[in-house]
């Protein structure tokens, strides 16, 4: 019990992280974070998090569990079972297909082989179809 505690564990194989949202705005449930080294406060506050972006992609923490507001704490899913985690279907992709980070972009979205990027986060549900449209579906999280 007392490790479990301990280790961040609420529950079996979810584990979580305490991050400030440094954005300039609020994150929603869901929405995909990534550790910003550029914020001149790094490792005095905790982890100094904000949406991808093209200079920390490599840096994804995981899933916003719930909204965080603006230059407050919050706490990000980092490993295990999500079904908020928002992902966009740019191509149709499968249950255990990868999925990263996207520039810009509060969402996570498929990873074809050979592009470079590697999985943080694997699918547990299909998406069939294209959508210009971010949803909350069932994936499996294993970020920082």
């Amino acid at each position: 019990m007392k490790g479990a505690m301990l280790s961040g564990r609420a529950q079996p194989w979810r584990d979580f992280v305490l991050v400030k949202n440094i954005r300039g705005s609020a994150v929603a449930e869901g929405d995909a974070m990534c550790i910003d080294c550029d914020d001149s406060t790094d490792g005095q506050n905790g982890y100094a998090a904000t949406i991808p972006s093209a200079t920390n992609l490599g840096l994804y923490v995981g899933t916003a569990i719930k909204a965080i507001a603006d230059d407050a704490y919050g706490l990000v899913q980092t490993e295990g079972y999500s079904d908020v985690t928002k992902t966009l279907g740019n191509a149709s992709y499968g249950v255990g297909d990868k999925l990263v980070p996207t520039a810009s972009q509060v969402y996570l979205s498929y990873s074809g082989a050979g592009d470079g990027l590697s999985g943080y986060v694997h699918a547990l549900e299909a998406s069939t179809s294209n959508t210009t449209t971010a949803a909350q579906k069932k994936v499996w999280l294993r970020a920082l």
